[in-house]
């Protein structure tokens, strides 16, 4: 049996986003339900060991994973240094699949696989790339937090001779896409705020924001969308596009929901118990959830709202909470024990800009509690409208306000029949042992024609 070289390329492993921890249950399963058959690498592209979850490297040493970490102060303007980084990661380990989980990655990864000079000709052969000034505008303006890598890939920008990349030796590619909009490096809220009243502009620069994401996932091998509104957006966008569902509850999961439900203390009588589980960055609106949850307390004056989560608006989430004792704040909470915290709440609040398809929302939902969010993403996948929680169609204070006090003014018996019909709805959902064995599919079928046999599948 040939052991198939696996890369997944993530930016920060100790990053706590949803997209990370489903990356590593990913390679949890690869290396414990097959094993010898996969060499795994991971590659760092942004940082090393920044977030909140240091834990994460003593696990993938302990599974026997590979960790490819850039340098911190390698990205140079046009330097294509993080292409670079992966080329040589590539060829020195003979990786046979790259499975990215972040545009980052992509842009990367097809930079590196046509080499930086054709891949400058194939995007300046484009019809969009007239307008590729207005994307260089959005770049520098900083509002997006990755600039630097952006700024690597872009033509006609810098010094004349920036030193091109050579093709690296052929490998397979595979791209999850984790969000379920057709963006790549800004959203539509970031455009207003740089733009304003320039419609001509915003206009450009919504364009280009998708076309730099379609131009990079045409080139890949396989594209995997991971929500029903993700995989509508992508279809047509590459060869071979292939909806996988994110599903992130296993027998462990199962048990630790069960043994959470035992130890946790009774419901409150009084008042209702909400929380925010996830990072407090712009896409989640928490500010907003906040913001709305002070009003909602006028009417509902004993209910709660407990967020969980660190990121860069816990100072402003803190400052606009200030006046109430209602609202807490527990910080980062390790994955593991979210579990345990969601037997004690009501129902979750998630009304996102964005989303792909939340891990705490399977988890709430396996718990038996009610989800009350936007339509973002893979959300309606899941959840339904006054059956398992609320859904919202345009995300608002006013909105939240309305469906926080719909759901504070059901009466028991239809609190309980909506935690039952979430429940039922992840018993019927992909389990995760399927949705990761479709990743094993998918990286055999990458390798057709080789001896890559394995014994539990036959492949």
């Amino acid at each position: 049996m040939n052991t198939i070289k696996l890369l997944q390329v993530v930016t920060d492993l100790s990053f706590v986003g949803g997209d990370h921890v489903y990356v590593r249950k990913l390679m949890r399963y690869l290396t414990t339900a097959h094993p010898g058959r996969f060499e795994i690498h991971v590659a760092e592209v942004r940082d090393h060991g920044t977030g909140e979850d240091l834990g994460a490297y003593d696990e993938l040493l302990a599974l026997g994973v590979q960790v490819h970490s850039i340098k911190r102060d390698a990205t140079r303007y046009l330097g294509f240094d993080l292409p670079r980084f992966l080329a040589d990661v590539i060829s020195e380990n003979g990786i046979d699949i790259v499975h990215s989980h972040i545009f980052a990655a992509d842009l990367a990864v097809a930079a590196c696989r046509a080499g930086s000079r054709r891949f400058l000709e194939d995007l300046e052969l484009e019809p969009a790339a007239a307008d590729l000034a207005v994307l260089d505008l959005i770049i520098k303006s900083g509002i997006t937090d990755l600039a630097e890598i952006y700024l690597d890939a872009l033509p006609g920008r810098g010094p004349a001779n920036p030193g091109f990349l050579p093709a690296t030796p052929s490998f397979q590619w595979i791209s999850t896409k984790h969000l379920g909009a057709l963006k790549s490096i800004c959203q539509e809220q970031d455009l207003e705020r740089l733009f304003g009243g320039d419609r001509p502009l915003w206009d450009k620069g919504h364009d280009l924001n998708s076309f730099l994401q379609r131009f990079v996932s045409r080139q890949s091998d396989v594209v995997v969308t991971i929500s029903a509104m993700a995989n509508a957006l992508w279809t047509g966008t590459a060869r071979d596009v292939r909806y996988i569902p994110v599903a992130c509850i296993g027998d462990l999961e199962w048990a630790a929901i069960e043994n959470a439900r035992q130890l946790a203390a009774p419901r409150r009588a009084v008042g209702t118990r909400y929380a925010f589980v996830g990072r407090l960055a712009r896409k989640k609106n928490p500010l907003l959830l906040i913001e709305a949850f002070k009003e909602h307390l006028e009417t509902f004056p004993d209910d709660e709202l407990v967020v969980v989560g660190d990121g860069r608006l816990l100072r402003a989430c803190k400052e606009a909470a200030e006046g109430t004792q209602r609202i807490s704040f527990k910080g980062h909470v390790p994955p593991a024990e979210v579990i345990g915290l969601l037997a004690e709440v009501d129902a979750i609040c998630l009304f996102s800009s964005e989303e792909g398809l939340p891990l705490v929302v399977q988890e709430s939902m396996a718990s038996s509690v009610p989800v009350l969010a936007s339509r973002a993403g893979g959300i309606p996948d899941l959840v339904r409208h006054r059956e398992s929680g609320f859904l919202v169609d345009e995300v608002s204070a006013e909105a939240i306000v309305e469906t926080l006090a719909e759901f504070s003014g059901l009466d028991l018996m239809a609190r309980q029949e909506m935690a039952r019909a979430a429940r039922r709805s992840i018993e019927a959902w992909i389990s995760e042992e399927e949705a990761f064995e479709s990743y094993v599919l998918a990286y055999h079928d990458l390798l057709r024609g080789r001896d890559v046999p394995d014994a539990r599948t036959g492949f």
